[in-house]
């Protein structure tokens, strides 16, 4: 069993829509080369090819996401912990499509993932249920929709709570 790097083993999980550019190299770390990823490749490269690669935007020390065409998605970054051990744990790159928010990507650190030793902080379940209060504030939504691998695309309605 590993030392909890967080007192009192409670970690703190933040969600935020932006990030200042000193999380630069970790965004590119989780967006570009999550080894997870690999299990969705075909999945990826279906919404690469529809909306653009992604790529990471500096604009006066504040980071966002473009793609292909200049698109600016929707963002949700996961910070974990506090201070200077606050680390990157996830990434939700959304749009609005019809009346639903449509999940174009998600990448979940390995040890904040569903097998890894932080599951329990269950941070893409907190990134999908801040999509859904989001949502839930727009006029005219009332569901997101987002890729599962073993169940393809499901739409949660606003009404689900999923933490």
């Amino acid at each position: 069993m590993t030392a909890d790097p967080w007192p009192g083993g409670a970690a703190r999980v933040r969600l935020c829509a932006e990030l200042s550019a000193e999380w630069k190299e970790s965004l590119e770390e989780l967006l570009f080369f999550n080894p997870q990823q690999a299990l969705l490749e075909k999945k990826i490269l279906e919404t690469i090819h529809a909306f653009g690669l992604p790529r990471i935007i500096d604009h006066h020390g504040r980071l966002s996401i473009e793609l292909g065409d200049s698109t600016a998605p929707g963002a949700l970054f996961a910070l974990v912990g506090a201070g200077e051990d606050e680390h990157l744990a996830g990434l939700l790159l959304f749009l609005r499509k019809d009346a639903g928010l449509l999940c174009l990507h998600m990448s979940v650190a390995e040890d904040y993932s569903s097998r890894g030793p932080r599951a329990s902080l269950r941070v893409a379940m907190r990134l999908l249920d801040e999509l859904r209060k989001i949502g839930s504030r727009i006029a005219g939504v009332n569901h997101i929709e987002v890729y599962y691998k073993r169940s393809g695309w499901q739409r949660l309605p606003l009404t689900a709570r999923l933490v």
